[in-house]
Protein backbone atom coordinates (compact mmCIF):
# COMPACT_ATOMS: atom_id res chain seq x y z
CA UNK A 1 0.00 0.00 0.00
CA UNK A 2 1.06 3.59 -0.49
CA UNK A 3 -0.09 7.17 -1.03
CA UNK A 4 1.43 9.67 -3.41
CA UNK A 5 0.16 13.07 -4.53
CA UNK A 6 -2.59 11.64 -6.75
CA UNK A 7 -3.81 8.99 -4.31
CA UNK A 8 -3.67 11.62 -1.57
CA UNK A 9 -6.44 13.47 -3.42
CA UNK A 10 -8.51 10.47 -4.48
CA UNK A 11 -8.66 8.56 -1.18
CA UNK A 12 -10.33 11.36 0.86
CA UNK A 13 -12.48 12.26 -2.15
CA UNK A 14 -13.79 8.69 -2.38
CA UNK A 15 -14.34 8.49 1.37
CA UNK A 16 -16.34 11.74 1.35
CA UNK A 17 -18.41 10.60 -1.62
CA UNK A 18 -19.22 7.33 0.15
CA UNK A 19 -20.08 9.16 3.37
CA UNK A 20 -22.42 11.47 1.45
CA UNK A 21 -24.12 8.55 -0.29
CA UNK A 22 -24.77 6.81 3.02
CA UNK A 23 -26.09 9.95 4.72
CA UNK A 24 -28.37 10.88 1.84
CA UNK A 25 -29.66 7.43 0.88
CA UNK A 26 -33.50 7.38 0.87
CA UNK A 27 -35.22 5.17 3.41
CA UNK A 28 -36.40 2.86 0.64
CA UNK A 29 -32.74 1.94 0.05
CA UNK A 30 -31.15 2.49 3.45
CA UNK A 31 -31.54 -0.96 4.98
CA UNK A 32 -28.59 -2.29 7.01
CA UNK A 33 -27.93 -4.88 4.29
CA UNK A 34 -27.90 -2.33 1.46
CA UNK A 35 -25.67 0.09 3.36
CA UNK A 36 -23.32 -2.75 4.29
CA UNK A 37 -22.96 -3.63 0.61
CA UNK A 38 -22.31 0.04 -0.15
CA UNK A 39 -19.59 0.17 2.52
CA UNK A 40 -17.91 -2.95 1.14
CA UNK A 41 -17.97 -1.37 -2.32
CA UNK A 42 -16.53 1.84 -0.87
CA UNK A 43 -13.69 -0.15 0.68
CA UNK A 44 -12.89 -1.83 -2.64
CA UNK A 45 -12.84 1.46 -4.57
CA UNK A 46 -10.67 3.14 -1.93
CA UNK A 47 -8.26 0.19 -1.95
CA UNK A 48 -7.90 0.58 -5.74
CA UNK A 49 -6.17 3.92 -5.15
CA UNK A 50 -3.97 2.56 -2.36
CA UNK A 51 -2.51 -0.68 -3.71
CA UNK A 52 0.93 -0.50 -5.32
CA UNK A 53 0.92 -4.01 -6.82
CA UNK A 54 -0.53 -4.12 -10.35
CA UNK A 55 -1.84 -7.65 -9.77
CA UNK A 56 -3.82 -6.49 -6.73
CA UNK A 57 -5.13 -3.55 -8.77
CA UNK A 58 -6.39 -5.93 -11.47
CA UNK A 59 -8.27 -7.94 -8.84
CA UNK A 60 -9.82 -4.78 -7.41
CA UNK A 61 -10.71 -3.51 -10.90
CA UNK A 62 -12.87 -6.61 -11.37
CA UNK A 63 -14.18 -6.59 -7.78
CA UNK A 64 -15.44 -2.99 -8.00
CA UNK A 65 -17.49 -3.93 -11.08
CA UNK A 66 -19.41 -6.65 -9.22
CA UNK A 67 -21.61 -4.68 -6.72
CA UNK A 68 -23.72 -2.86 -9.36
CA UNK A 69 -24.36 -6.20 -11.07
CA UNK A 70 -25.57 -7.73 -7.80
CA UNK A 71 -27.87 -4.75 -7.23
CA UNK A 72 -29.34 -5.13 -10.72
CA UNK A 73 -29.88 -8.85 -10.16
CA UNK A 74 -31.95 -8.27 -7.04
CA UNK A 75 -35.19 -7.48 -8.90
CA UNK A 76 -36.70 -9.32 -11.90
CA UNK A 77 -37.40 -6.05 -13.74
CA UNK A 78 -33.71 -5.15 -13.99
CA UNK A 79 -32.20 -8.54 -14.80
CA UNK A 80 -32.16 -7.80 -18.52
CA UNK A 81 -30.11 -4.69 -17.85
CA UNK A 82 -27.92 -6.78 -15.53
CA UNK A 83 -27.02 -9.04 -18.46
CA UNK A 84 -26.07 -6.07 -20.63
CA UNK A 85 -23.99 -4.64 -17.78
CA UNK A 86 -22.31 -8.01 -17.23
CA UNK A 87 -21.20 -8.10 -20.89
CA UNK A 88 -19.62 -4.65 -20.73
CA UNK A 89 -18.14 -5.05 -17.24
CA UNK A 90 -16.84 -8.55 -17.97
CA UNK A 91 -15.24 -7.39 -21.23
CA UNK A 92 -13.57 -4.48 -19.43
CA UNK A 93 -12.19 -6.79 -16.75
CA UNK A 94 -10.85 -9.31 -19.26
CA UNK A 95 -9.24 -6.59 -21.38
CA UNK A 96 -7.49 -5.06 -18.37
CA UNK A 97 -6.04 -8.41 -17.28
CA UNK A 98 -4.98 -9.29 -20.85
CA UNK A 99 -3.50 -5.83 -21.37
CA UNK A 100 -1.45 -5.98 -18.18
CA UNK A 101 -0.22 -9.50 -18.98
CA UNK A 102 0.73 -8.37 -22.50
CA UNK A 103 2.46 -5.36 -21.02
CA UNK A 104 4.78 -7.73 -19.15
CA UNK A 105 3.11 -8.08 -15.74
CA UNK A 106 5.18 -10.68 -13.84
CA UNK A 107 3.54 -13.46 -11.83
CA UNK A 108 6.05 -12.98 -9.02
CA UNK A 109 8.30 -10.18 -7.85
CA UNK A 110 7.63 -6.44 -7.97
CA UNK A 111 5.00 -4.94 -10.24
CA UNK A 112 4.77 -1.42 -8.88
CA UNK A 113 1.78 0.58 -10.08
CA UNK A 114 3.78 3.78 -9.60
CA UNK A 115 6.64 2.62 -11.84
CA UNK A 116 5.16 0.76 -14.79
CA UNK A 117 8.32 1.20 -16.85
CA UNK A 118 10.29 -1.01 -14.45
CA UNK A 119 8.33 -4.16 -15.37
CA UNK A 120 6.83 -3.42 -18.80
CA UNK A 121 9.56 -5.16 -20.77
CA UNK A 122 6.98 -6.73 -23.09
CA UNK A 123 5.25 -3.43 -23.79
CA UNK A 124 3.76 -3.21 -27.26
CA UNK A 125 1.26 -0.90 -28.95
CA UNK A 126 -1.29 -3.72 -28.88
CA UNK A 127 -1.00 -4.09 -25.10
CA UNK A 128 -1.58 -0.38 -24.62
CA UNK A 129 -4.59 -0.38 -26.95
CA UNK A 130 -6.04 -3.30 -24.99
CA UNK A 131 -5.68 -1.33 -21.75
CA UNK A 132 -7.23 1.74 -23.38
CA UNK A 133 -10.23 -0.31 -24.50
CA UNK A 134 -10.70 -1.54 -20.92
CA UNK A 135 -10.64 2.07 -19.68
CA UNK A 136 -12.96 3.33 -22.45
CA UNK A 137 -15.56 0.66 -21.69
CA UNK A 138 -15.48 1.37 -17.97
CA UNK A 139 -15.64 5.13 -18.59
CA UNK A 140 -18.53 4.72 -21.10
CA UNK A 141 -16.56 6.42 -23.88
CA UNK A 142 -17.71 6.22 -27.51
CA UNK A 143 -18.57 3.72 -28.89
CA UNK A 144 -19.01 1.87 -25.56
CA UNK A 145 -21.28 4.48 -23.97
CA UNK A 146 -24.81 3.06 -23.92
CA UNK A 147 -24.53 0.78 -20.88
CA UNK A 148 -24.16 3.54 -18.28
CA UNK A 149 -27.34 5.43 -19.21
CA UNK A 150 -29.22 2.13 -19.25
CA UNK A 151 -27.93 1.10 -15.82
CA UNK A 152 -28.40 4.55 -14.29
CA UNK A 153 -32.04 4.70 -15.40
CA UNK A 154 -33.07 1.53 -13.53
CA UNK A 155 -30.55 0.88 -10.73
CA UNK A 156 -30.29 2.52 -7.32
CA UNK A 157 -28.04 5.54 -8.00
CA UNK A 158 -25.86 5.00 -4.90
CA UNK A 159 -23.90 1.96 -6.12
CA UNK A 160 -23.75 3.35 -9.67
CA UNK A 161 -22.37 6.70 -8.48
CA UNK A 162 -19.74 4.87 -6.46
CA UNK A 163 -18.82 3.01 -9.65
CA UNK A 164 -18.43 6.09 -11.87
CA UNK A 165 -17.71 9.16 -9.70
CA UNK A 166 -14.28 8.18 -8.25
CA UNK A 167 -13.16 7.24 -11.81
CA UNK A 168 -11.02 4.15 -11.27
CA UNK A 169 -10.74 4.01 -15.08
CA UNK A 170 -9.05 7.41 -15.19
CA UNK A 171 -6.69 6.24 -12.44
CA UNK A 172 -5.68 3.22 -14.55
CA UNK A 173 -5.09 5.55 -17.49
CA UNK A 174 -2.71 7.70 -15.42
CA UNK A 175 -0.83 4.75 -13.93
CA UNK A 176 -0.50 2.36 -16.89
CA UNK A 177 -1.05 4.07 -20.24
CA UNK A 178 0.01 7.71 -20.02
CA UNK A 179 3.64 6.88 -19.05
CA UNK A 180 4.00 4.65 -22.15
CA UNK A 181 1.59 6.13 -24.69
CA UNK A 182 4.02 8.55 -26.35
CA UNK A 183 6.65 5.95 -27.20
CA UNK A 184 4.31 3.04 -27.99
CA UNK A 185 1.53 4.77 -29.91
CA UNK A 186 3.50 7.61 -31.52
CA UNK A 187 1.29 9.88 -33.65
CA UNK A 188 -1.71 7.63 -32.95
CA UNK A 189 -1.84 8.98 -29.39
CA UNK A 190 -3.39 12.16 -30.84
CA UNK A 191 -6.54 10.16 -31.66
CA UNK A 192 -7.38 9.62 -27.99
CA UNK A 193 -8.27 13.26 -27.30
CA UNK A 194 -10.75 13.60 -30.20
CA UNK A 195 -12.49 10.36 -29.10
CA UNK A 196 -12.98 11.76 -25.60
CA UNK A 197 -14.01 15.17 -26.94
CA UNK A 198 -16.58 13.58 -29.24
CA UNK A 199 -17.98 11.59 -26.31
CA UNK A 200 -18.24 14.73 -24.17
CA UNK A 201 -20.14 16.68 -26.84
CA UNK A 202 -22.32 13.74 -27.94
CA UNK A 203 -23.36 12.83 -24.38
CA UNK A 204 -24.07 16.47 -23.50
CA UNK A 205 -26.26 16.69 -26.59
CA UNK A 206 -28.19 13.58 -25.55
CA UNK A 207 -28.63 14.99 -22.03
CA UNK A 208 -30.08 18.14 -23.60
CA UNK A 209 -32.94 16.27 -25.27
CA UNK A 210 -33.92 13.94 -22.41
CA UNK A 211 -37.14 14.41 -20.46
CA UNK A 212 -36.44 12.03 -17.56
CA UNK A 213 -34.31 13.51 -14.77
CA UNK A 214 -32.34 10.32 -14.16
CA UNK A 215 -31.37 9.97 -17.81
CA UNK A 216 -30.31 13.62 -17.90
CA UNK A 217 -27.96 13.01 -14.98
CA UNK A 218 -26.67 9.80 -16.60
CA UNK A 219 -25.71 11.51 -19.86
CA UNK A 220 -24.20 14.50 -18.04
CA UNK A 221 -22.12 12.03 -16.05
CA UNK A 222 -20.84 10.40 -19.25
CA UNK A 223 -20.04 13.83 -20.73
CA UNK A 224 -18.14 15.07 -17.68
CA UNK A 225 -16.28 11.79 -17.31
CA UNK A 226 -15.06 12.20 -20.89
CA UNK A 227 -13.94 15.78 -20.19
CA UNK A 228 -11.63 14.40 -17.50
CA UNK A 229 -10.13 12.01 -20.06
CA UNK A 230 -9.54 14.91 -22.45
CA UNK A 231 -7.39 16.69 -19.88
CA UNK A 232 -5.42 13.58 -19.01
CA UNK A 233 -4.69 12.96 -22.70
CA UNK A 234 -3.39 16.49 -23.40
CA UNK A 235 0.29 16.87 -24.23
CA UNK A 236 0.31 20.21 -22.38
CA UNK A 237 1.18 20.26 -18.67
CA UNK A 238 -1.75 22.56 -17.90
CA UNK A 239 -4.06 20.01 -19.50
CA UNK A 240 -2.98 17.23 -17.15
CA UNK A 241 -3.41 19.55 -14.16
CA UNK A 242 -6.80 20.65 -15.49
CA UNK A 243 -7.81 17.03 -15.98
CA UNK A 244 -7.01 16.19 -12.35
CA UNK A 245 -8.81 19.29 -11.02
CA UNK A 246 -11.73 18.45 -13.32
CA UNK A 247 -11.62 14.92 -11.91
CA UNK A 248 -12.26 16.27 -8.41
CA UNK A 249 -14.93 18.78 -9.42
CA UNK A 250 -16.73 16.35 -11.75
CA UNK A 251 -16.80 13.61 -9.09
CA UNK A 252 -18.38 16.00 -6.59
CA UNK A 253 -20.77 17.47 -9.17
CA UNK A 254 -21.86 14.05 -10.46
CA UNK A 255 -22.55 12.90 -6.93
CA UNK A 256 -24.51 16.06 -6.10
CA UNK A 257 -26.71 15.81 -9.19
CA UNK A 258 -27.15 12.05 -8.83
CA UNK A 259 -28.10 12.30 -5.16
CA UNK A 260 -30.52 15.13 -5.89
CA UNK A 261 -32.26 13.06 -8.55
CA UNK A 262 -32.33 10.02 -6.23
CA UNK A 263 -33.80 11.96 -3.29
CA UNK A 264 -36.36 13.80 -5.42
CA UNK A 265 -37.49 10.55 -7.01
CA UNK A 266 -37.82 8.90 -3.58
CA UNK A 267 -40.08 11.74 -2.43
CA UNK A 268 -42.09 12.59 -5.54
CA UNK A 269 -41.72 9.62 -7.92
CA UNK A 270 -40.13 9.62 -11.40
CA UNK A 271 -39.73 13.19 -12.65
CA UNK A 272 -40.48 14.39 -16.17
CA UNK A 273 -38.85 17.80 -16.58
CA UNK A 274 -41.47 18.89 -19.14
CA UNK A 275 -43.79 19.59 -16.22
CA UNK A 276 -43.18 22.36 -13.70
CA UNK A 277 -43.56 20.99 -10.18
CA UNK A 278 -42.54 23.86 -7.90
CA UNK A 279 -40.34 21.61 -5.77
CA UNK A 280 -38.04 24.44 -4.70
CA UNK A 281 -40.46 25.54 -1.96
CA UNK A 282 -40.61 21.99 -0.58
CA UNK A 283 -36.89 21.11 -0.87
CA UNK A 284 -34.83 24.29 -0.74
CA UNK A 285 -31.62 22.74 0.60
CA UNK A 286 -31.80 20.05 -2.06
CA UNK A 287 -32.37 22.70 -4.73
CA UNK A 288 -29.22 24.48 -3.58
CA UNK A 289 -27.17 21.25 -3.84
CA UNK A 290 -28.57 20.66 -7.32
CA UNK A 291 -27.78 24.22 -8.42
CA UNK A 292 -24.23 24.30 -7.06
CA UNK A 293 -23.42 20.86 -8.46
CA UNK A 294 -24.62 21.87 -11.91
CA UNK A 295 -22.78 25.20 -11.85
CA UNK A 296 -19.52 23.49 -10.85
CA UNK A 297 -19.85 20.95 -13.67
CA UNK A 298 -20.03 23.72 -16.28
CA UNK A 299 -17.24 25.85 -14.82
CA UNK A 300 -19.21 28.71 -13.26
CA UNK A 301 -16.92 31.37 -11.69
CA UNK A 302 -16.39 30.81 -7.99
CA UNK A 303 -16.56 27.02 -8.25
CA UNK A 304 -13.65 24.58 -8.55
CA UNK A 305 -15.03 23.63 -11.96
CA UNK A 306 -14.12 27.14 -13.15
CA UNK A 307 -10.45 26.51 -12.33
CA UNK A 308 -10.44 23.18 -14.16
CA UNK A 309 -12.15 24.57 -17.27
CA UNK A 310 -9.77 27.53 -17.32
CA UNK A 311 -6.78 25.17 -17.26
CA UNK A 312 -8.32 22.81 -19.81
CA UNK A 313 -9.38 25.39 -22.39
CA UNK A 314 -5.98 26.58 -23.57
CA UNK A 315 -4.34 23.15 -23.22
CA UNK A 316 -7.06 21.37 -25.20
CA UNK A 317 -6.96 23.91 -28.02
CA UNK A 318 -3.16 23.66 -28.14
CA UNK A 319 -3.16 19.85 -28.15
CA UNK A 320 -6.21 19.34 -30.40
CA UNK A 321 -6.62 22.52 -32.46
CA UNK A 322 -9.36 21.11 -34.72
CA UNK A 323 -11.52 19.07 -32.36
CA UNK A 324 -10.79 21.16 -29.24
CA UNK A 325 -13.82 23.35 -29.98
CA UNK A 326 -16.01 20.37 -29.00
CA UNK A 327 -15.08 21.05 -25.37
CA UNK A 328 -16.96 24.34 -25.52
CA UNK A 329 -19.97 22.76 -27.20
CA UNK A 330 -20.07 20.09 -24.47
CA UNK A 331 -19.84 22.70 -21.72
CA UNK A 332 -22.51 24.91 -23.29
CA UNK A 333 -24.94 22.04 -23.81
CA UNK A 334 -24.37 20.80 -20.26
CA UNK A 335 -25.02 24.31 -18.97
CA UNK A 336 -28.29 24.60 -20.85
Amino acid sequence: LGIDALAGLLVPLTALLGWTLILAAPRSFASPEALSRLLVNLGLVTASFLVRDARAFAVLWVATLVPPYLELRRTPDTRGVARVYAIYAGTSGVLLVVGLAWLGLPLTGRADVWDVRAWSAGAHAGSLITLLLAVFIRKATLPFHSWLAMVFSVAAPGPVLLLVAPMVGAYALVRFTIPLSGELLGPRVLLLGPIALSTAAYAAGLAFVQADLRRIVAWLTISQSAVVLVGLECSEGAGLTGGIVSWLSAAAGMTGLGLSAWMLEARFGPLDIKKHRGLYRRSRALALVFLLSGLSLVGFPGTVGFASLDLLSSAVLASFPITGILLFFATALSGF
